[in-house]
């Protein structure tokens, strides 16, 4: 195995995260040993390095601006056929209500805890977590008002209604599809402020952790068959570990400040939205007073148990009626809701399904209406192997600005602070210095390339993909897009769509002149 330190492989962070000009080396190389029969083996020093029928050659030689590359990979999700009142609803509320109570969260805990803290630390991966979304929000809100997605979406609509209107059998056919779909979507919208602060609720570990609890204690007595996903008996291990790691990210005083800050905006809900049970179990189905609710849930935290690993793994095997005989107030908050909250469940699940029915109306007749116009139809990335393709090029994310394809090893000294995340190796520093390039330079840089642009459709879930040129031949990792390209998951935009991938040349002279991995570049097939 090979991988970078960490101040090559994330160099940049979070900071860099979707920006560009970029300069990281986010890569890595494994080993695979078998067994000496080339099966797969549990750990013997008998084991022997697998030997594929197929690999990749490798081609130091890399690539130049405008050359053809290509990903293979297994992109996500992408919402490229949603329709013009999903969109706008999404650009318009969704992403900025969510944006601002991951802020909102962020902030509390930075005001919460200093830096170093015990208290910080746990909540670190959480406030990762929290900034790296909200920043994608943020993105896909400015590159959404910056574009043109909206009004494409309802030029597309207002042609395809055109086309089917014109046509008896076409409207016989087609005449509902989209105003069916809007109709179950809009159904869908009028709770959605109330769906959305629930799930925010859930960040208090205290309350998701019980109803987790109790919700198990309900599935349990099913055949597994017939329990939800998260509850069956496959899903056990992962939620013991599950209990188990609560502590490691909870602060009772951080947790408490989350909840309170998340029911104050529950409470501004109209009271028809709003969980009886819930508003009865705090006392605010008449009216919300913040300093009894503040010492309500102050008392609460005070006399649970669930901050105790042992006590949660023991209510893992508990039945209903334990629960219902508990003295735990959050588990007491948990039986009174449960109720409730699993017919909003089923409600939602339901809602959901039948919008999902729906769409195939609405794709149908979009795709026979791209067929009559000679246009290509594709589909949406869920997961399964795709191959994108595009090439090496720069792009303009603002008037008077022209980004460049490639950067290179003195970017990184530029922007080194010898704090992290810009805390490049000292050896690397200094080999950039004096020059010490050896046979990776790109003699049209005069330096050695670390990162390339290009106009590749790729989404989550592609990050780590090999990059190829044109003959199959492996020149990079993809890992990253642009800022401007974080709406790719909805809309792609020829113009203001970049990749980012991490360069081979960059690659072999970390591993050459930084950590002298000579002896797997020995081991890679390499052509020029």
């Amino acid at each position: 195995m090979h991988a970078p330190a960490s101040s090559v492989g994330k160099y940049g962070g979070d900071i860099d995260n979707w920006m560009w000009p970029r300069h990281t080396g986010d890569y890595g190389f494994y080993r695979a040993y078998v067994g000496k029969d080339g099966q797969p083996a549990d750990y013997s020093t008998d084991n022997v390095p697998y030997e594929p029928k197929h690999h990749l050659k490798v081609n130091k030689s890399s690539v130049d601006e405008d050359d053809y590359i290509m990903v293979l990979g297994y992109p996500g999700r992408t919402n490229r056929y949603r329709t013009a009142l999903e969109v706008e609803n999404q650009f318009t509320w969704t992403y900025p209500k969510a944006k601002a109570y991951r802020e909102e969260i962020i902030n509390l805990i930075h005001d919460s805890s200093a830096p170093g803290s015990d208290a910080r630390i746990k909540y670190e991966s959480t406030l990762a977590s929290l900034a790296n979304y909200a920043k994608n929000y943020g993105s896909m809100v400015e590159s959404y008002n910056k574009g043109t997605t909206l009004s494409r979406k309802q030029e597309l609509e207002s042609n395809l209604n055109t086309w089917i209107n014109a046509d008896t059998a076409l409207k016989n056919k087609y005449g509902k599809a989209l105003n069916g779909l809007n109709s179950l979507i809009k159904q869908d919208q009028q709770t959605q402020a109330r769906d959305l602060i629930l799930g925010y609720l859930n960040y208090g570990k205290m309350y998701s952790t019980a109803n987790r609890l109790y919700r198990l204690s309900q599935e349990n007595i099913k055949p597994n068959i017939d329990r939800k996903r998260g509850y069956q008996e496959r899903d056990i291990a992962r939620f013991e570990q599950g209990m188990k790691a609560v502590n490691r990210r909870y602060d009772a005083e951080i947790d408490q400040k989350i909840v309170l800050a998340m029911f104050k905006h529950y409470v501004q809900l109209p009271k028809a939205q709003r969980l009886q049970s819930l508003d009865m179990f705090f006392g605010v189905d008449k009216n919300f007073n913040e300093q009894q609710f503040q010492a309500k849930l102050e008392k609460m935290y005070q006399k649970t148990e669930l901050n105790k690993e042992e006590t949660r793994l023991n209510w893992m095997k508990k039945s209903s009626e334990d629960f219902n005989n508990s003295n735990d107030p959050f588990i007491q908050l948990a039986v009174a809701t449960s109720a409730e909250r699993k017919q909003l469940e089923e409600a939602n699940e339901d809602l959901s399904g039948n919008i999902q029915s729906y769409r195939p109306k609405y794709m149908a007749a979009l795709i026979a209406y791209f067929n009559s116009k000679n246009l290509p139809v594709y589909a949406d990335a869920n997961s399964t192997l795709r191959v994108t393709y595009g090439n090496v090029k720069g792009y303009s994310p603002q008037d008077g600005l022209v980004a460049t394809p490639f950067t290179t090893l003195e970017g990184i000294v530029r922007k080194d602070t010898g704090i992290a995340p810009f805390d490049a190796p000292k050896k690397e520093l200094s080999l950039i210095k004096e020059k010490q390039y050896g046979e990776y330079a790109k003699k049209e840089l005069g330096s050695v390339p670390v990162n390339f642009l290009g106009t590749l459709d790729i989404t989550g879930g592609n990050s780590g993909s090999p990059t190829l040129n044109d003959k199959a031949e492996f020149v990079g990792l993809v890992f990253d897009g642009v800022y401007e390209s974080i709406i790719g998951d909805w809309d792609y935009d020829t113009k203001l769509n970049r990749s980012i991938h991490v360069d081979i040349k960059y690659m072999l002279w970390v591993m050459e002149y930084v950590d002298g991995a000579t002896n797997l570049i020995e081991e890679m097939d390499i052509v020029e």
